[in-house]
Order: structure tokens, then C-alpha cells, then sequence
């Protein structure tokens, strides 16, 4: 870059998944511009996920998308609160694929008068007449077959840096506290079971879920402890109630993001579909077993329609994922009620011998699934409040 920015404003309006793998862009940001000012731009659903993070000098929340895409007045009225705000030399829209969440405009109205905004150039338009393009005066070319967490060093390439920009989480020794307290009476190892998905055909059965969970406090004596969102609190007790008591912690609803991140850091162990928790806690560097729901060979696509798979595995070298066979995944996919079905054409067989697999500690590295140019990363422990 010609000009060192002054103020950088970050823009990320997507979902919990997306904000941790390209958190990463943060750290490099920093690392590159330290005096800085840099604001970070996200919807209040996640905004728990940056209360610790040590490089931000502000998070600016919005509301959730949801209550302005559909209402043109409510959209206004918020393009006009942020327009007579603080303006940056730098704004960058860190998401990748189309803009859903009318993110382009609102880069328009941050950006100061000769500054840049940055954003991935979209062979699409996520609505009708709405061209996300017109609003940047950078547009970053990108290929479509990238894991989720490379984007963000697609776009410090394009700004001329060269940090790297791994996914990572933040916490603070009081959510270690705080966990400790609430869900580890002693100091046995403990599995975390995800409970939630984006959408409810990633979301394992309840059969399903009661296996895995039954094998951990069974057949390994772990003790598990349930994480998930409110809309996750009927099946969390449905599982509870399908499993040995006392042995099973249920914390869904309850958590904090930073808190969440505190707690999977010291799991042995994160089981669940995909999901923001699942790559919350790839970011702490523990083990992984992924309930996926496409076949293996499902094709690696993150931009444009039918983005799953691969480009959305759990970002580590410690993560196994149980897929469901190609011929059950045709037949499910082809059902007229697919979009409200569980998850059920896992096989548990598969699914334990998964967990054999990474609580016995005898997986090779070479068998892991994690992308070529996969590189180590430095989990960031925020320290106090």
C-alpha cells in the first residue's frame, strides 16, 4: 500500500463460522498497521466473539440482517446512522461470497472521502437490481475452490502484506475461571458436543446425537458437556435425557462466545456438525470429530450455490470428519421435506471408530484431511477484560 491508513474498518455481517475463520485478517492488520485505529463491523449476534480481542480498538455492532433486508426504510435508516459516524481511509469487506447482507453500501457510507474500500468481486447478485460491485473502489479477484479461512490472505495479498491470517479466538483467564466453575467439579477430561447447525439438514438425529454421547461417557468415561445456541435447547435436553445422569453438562444457551472459546480450548475433544463452534474450536488447536453432512467427495466449492464440504472442514491437522455415503446422500437430498430432515445416514460403526481413532491418539498425520497449505496457529489469550 502507498498510504499507511490511519483508521481501518473491517466489515463482516455473516454468520459465527465465518467470523472465526477470517479473524485471522485482525492479527495481520494489526501486525502491519500498529498505530492504527481499527474498528471491527458486525451483526450483535456475534459481537460476544470479539469482547477480548486484544487488536481491536473498537467493535461497532449492527443489527442482525434479518431485520433490514426486507425493509428498505429500517435499511436506510441504518446507512444513514452509520454515514454521519467516524469515516476510515481503509474499509474492507472481508466476506467472499454474494453479499446477502448488503455489506457494499455500508462500506460506501464508512469510507472517507479519497479512502478505499475493499471487496471481493461477485460474479452474482444476491437480489435483484442490487449490484454489490458499484460500491468498492478496489475489487479483489478470488477463485472459488479456496478453504473458507485462505480468503483473508487472499485479501492482505491484494493490500500488499504478507502477515499470515490464521482463524483464532480470544479469551480472557477470567472465562477459564468462569468455565472451570460452572461446568468442571474436578479435573476429568471432557469432550464438548456441538448442538446447533445453520440450517436443520447439517444437524445430526437425535439417535445420533445420543450415541455419540453415550460412547464418550460409556465406553471412554469422559465427561461430555453440551454447547449450542437457544434455538438448540430442545434437543440439548432431549440428548440429556437419553444418556447416564451425571455425567453430562448442559450449557446451551447459557455462554458467552468468549466464554465458549475459554471452555473448548481445554476439551480433549469437540465433537458436532458444521457449525461456528466446531471452527471455534479447530482455532484452539484441540481435536475435531466432524458430523459432516455431504459425501467425501462432495465438490470443494465456497463461493456462488451448493458451497459445502471440504471448503468448510474443520481448518486443523487434529480433525477427522464422518461423511455420509454418496447413494444416502442423493436419496436424502432428494427428498420433497430434505430442508427440515435431520441428519440420520451416519453410521455409528464409522462414528466409533473416529473416536478410537482420536482419543487413542493414533492417527497418523499424513491421513489428515486438512488442505496442503494447512500452517500452524497461535491461539491469542486475551489478558484481562
Amino acid at each position: 500500500m502507498n498510504i499507511t491508513p490511519e483508521r481501518i474498518a473491517v466489515v463482516r455481517l455473516d454468520n459465527l463460522g465465518d467470523h472465526v475463520l477470517g479473524a485471522g485478517l485482525l492479527t495481520a492488520l494489526r501486525a502491519a498497521f500498529p498505530a492504527a485505529r481499527i474498528v471491527q463491523i458486525a451483526p450483535a449476534a456475534v459481537a460476544d466473539l470479539y469482547a477480548r480481542c486484544p487488536v481491536l480498538n473498537h467493535l461497532l455492532v449492527v443489527p442482525g440482517h434479518v431485520h433490514y433486508v426486507q425493509d428498505s426504510e429500517r435499511f436506510s435508516g441504518l446507512l444513514r446512522e452509520l454515514a454521519a459516524g467516524e469515516k476510515f481511509d481503509l474499509v474492507i469487506n472481508a466476506r467472499y461470497a454474494e453479499d446477502w447482507y448488503l455489506a457494499a453500501p455500508m462500506c460506501g457510507v464508512l469510507t472517507a472521502p479519497g479512502g478505499r474500500s475493499v471487496g471481493f468481486l461477485q460474479d452474482a447478485t444476491a437480489y435483484q437490481g442490487y449490484d454489490a460491485n458499484s460500491y468498492y473502489t478496489q475489487l479483489v479477484e478470488a477463485p472459488d475452490d479456496l478453504h473458507a479461512s485462505r480468503y483473508a490472505g487472499v485479501l492482505l495479498k491484494q493490500l500488499g502484506l504478507e502477515q499470515p491470517a490464521e482463524p483464532v479466538v480470544w479469551f480472557a483467564p477470567e472465562d477459564l475461571a468462569y468455565v472451570k466453575e460452572r461446568c468442571l467439579p474436578d479435573s476429568e477430561p471432557y469432550a464438548v458436543v456441538g448442538c446447533g447447525a445453520s440450517f436443520p439438514f447439517k444437524l445430526p438425529a437425535l439417535p445420533l446425537f445420543a450415541h455419540v454421547v453415550q460412547q464418550l461417557v460409556s465406553r471412554w468415561q469422559r465427561r461430555v458437556i453440551l454447547v449450542g445456541g437457544p434455538a438448540d435447547q430442545a434437543l440439548a435436553a432431549a440428548i440429556i435425557n437419553s444418556t447416564p445422569a451425571g455425567r453430562v453438562t448442559n450449557t446451551v444457551g447459557e455462554l458467552k462466545l468468549h466464554q465458549l472459546s475459554a471452555l473448548v480450548s481445554g476439551a480433549e475433544l469437540y465433537v458436532g456438525p458444521d457449525s461456528g463452534p466446531k471452527h471455534m474450536a479447530a482455532a484452539t488447536g484441540i481435536r475435531i470429530l466432524e458430523l459432516g453432512w455431504v459425501p467425501s467427495g462432495y465438490p470443494r466449492k465456497s463461493r456462488g450455490t451448493g458451497t459445502a464440504g471440504w471448503c468448510w472442514s474443520a481448518w486443523s491437522q487434529r480433525a477427522v470428519t464422518v461423511h455420509p455415503d454418496p447413494a444416502g446422500f442423493v436419496q436424502r437430498s432428494q427428498s420433497p421435506a430434505y430442508a427440515t430432515l435431520p441428519l440420520d445416514n451416519l453410521q455409528p460403526p464409522v462414528i466409533d471408530a473416529a473416536l478410537e481413532t482420536l482419543l487413542n491418539r493414533t492417527r497418523d498425520p499424513s491421513e489428515s484431511e486438512a488442505p496442503e497449505d494447512y500452517s500452524p496457529r497461535v491461539l491469542q489469550l486475551a489478558q484481562g477484560g
